[in-house]
């Protein structure tokens, strides 16, 4: 997948978490560890559009992988606790 096409691609639907992941997946490759984690912070910056579970799920399965990434790439620990306790504040 090309940069340029993903980043087309977010432009038109931001809120297609499967083009999140992929693009994701695509640079945890790469290990820059910094562009990453900016990545996620902007996929998570877009909530999901409705309220139907299906959005939401896919959502949630984001974050799960930011934490994880967080604890098993970039070695910071206890990241999940705090992923579990940030959208909290963020309602």
């Amino acid at each position: 997948m090309r940069h340029t096409g993903t980043k087309q691609e977010l432009k038109v639907a931001p809120a297609n978490y499967d083009i999140w992941f992929d693009y994701l997946r695509l640079e945890e490759t790469n290990g820059d560890i910094p562009t990453v984690r900016e990545l996620y912070e902007r996929a998570i910056a877009v909530v999901p559009p409705a309220k139907e579970k299906r959005f939401w799920r896919r959502y949630i399965f984001l974050w799960l992988n930011y934490a994880l990434f967080e604890e098993v790439d970039a070695k910071v620990p206890r990241c999940i606790s705090c992923a579990v306790r940030r959208p909290e504040r963020r309602c």
